[in-house]
């Protein structure tokens, strides 16, 4: 069962269903403001834009009965950590391979997700258009790897004609990504109102208010 609906939760309480909690990252608390702040001090940290971008159009919906937003929102903190990692600000090379990793596995789960909604969507538009979106994510993913090999080889060796060119295909890669992310985000809610009842599937958008979003 589907369903939409707007809530006021209390603002200190957090909803012990909720699966996934940015906590459970432990990223560092820099990256923790900067992606959530809803002015970002880092216009020159691409990466970190793209990932703050993403928490912004997530961070509106709760994550209890959500999967998708739930992977959505692991996603915008991952790459987070990865900007910080390209910048050469903490972890090895090894991190930031595992990272990019992380971040592709999650993006496959959004994927997936966003294909059974598009199953079981009885709107020919939407479940086009869903399809259209989330299919563009795992080729997106695997670049974004592949990316982040190339790039981790090259942390040490800031400033060479290689690693510029590098870190700018793992800026318009990740860009990319979370762009395509939020349009599936988009997609999955407009269609969830077209689901069968019958379907079997389990999905809430919650609205949170401002004060209780992070």
């Amino acid at each position: 069962m589907i369903t939409s609906t707007e809530t006021t939760p209390h603002p200190g309480r957090l909803y012990p269903a909720e699966r996934w909690h940015p906590r459970d990252l432990h990223p560092q608390r820099r990256t923790m403001r900067m992606i959530c702040s809803s002015r970002p001090r880092c216009p020159n940290q691409p990466i970190m834009m793209a990932a703050h971008g993403l928490h912004q159009e997530v961070r509106q919906w709760s994550s209890k009965d959500n999967n998708i937003i739930v992977a959505a929102k692991k996603m915008a903190v991952l790459m987070g950590r990865l900007s910080r990692l390209v910048r050469g600000e903490g972890g090895s090379k090894r991190d930031l391979i595992a990272c990019a990793k992380a971040i592709a596995e999650a993006s496959e789960e959004v994927t997936r997700l966003a294909k059974e909604l598009a199953r079981e969507c009885t709107d020919k538009r939407m479940r086009t258009n869903l399809l259209q979106v989330c299919e563009r994510i795992p080729t997106i993913g695997t670049q974004l790897k592949i990316l982040s090999t190339v790039k981790a080889t090259m942390l040490g060796a800031q400033g060479t004609e290689e690693d510029q060119e590098a870190t700018d295909m793992l800026v318009g890669n990740a860009q990319n990504l979370m762009q395509s992310v939020k349009e599936t985000v988009r997609a999955a809610e407009s269609a969830s109102i077209k689901i069968r009842t019958d379907a079997g599937i389990q999905l809430r958008w919650v609205r949170k208010q401002p004060w209780y979003q992070y």
